[in-house]
């Protein structure tokens, strides 16, 4: 997954990590522009999970337990709540 930045700032590298029912561990590297990009990927990816464990009932796919994203700093964006109360205002919310 590769977000577009401006030719003046570089993306940074971060991480989503699922955590699975069945134990495993999925990491995805990906670039983003800043921490609120990085963010709203995360919640687009969320709802996408969400949705698809509604929509198929049957899917032989282990279920994700936990999902998080890791900045190129270390910090676990999910869990800033000032930055999940910039990304609500965003929404709309």
């Amino acid at each position: 997954m590769s977000w577009l930045t401006s030719c003046n700032e570089k993306p940074r590298h971060y991480q989503m990590v699922e955590n699975m029912a069945n134990g495993q561990q999925v990491i995805e590297k990906f670039d983003a522009a800043n921490d609120t990009v990085a963010l709203n990927l995360y919640l687009d990816r969320l709802t996408k999970v969400i949705m698809a464990n509604m929509t198929d009932s049957t899917s032989q796919a282990p279920a994700v337990e936990s999902m998080y994203v890791i900045s190129p700093d270390g910090d676990t964006l999910n869990t800033d709540e000032e930055l999940m109360r910039v990304i609500e205002k965003q929404l709309g919310k």
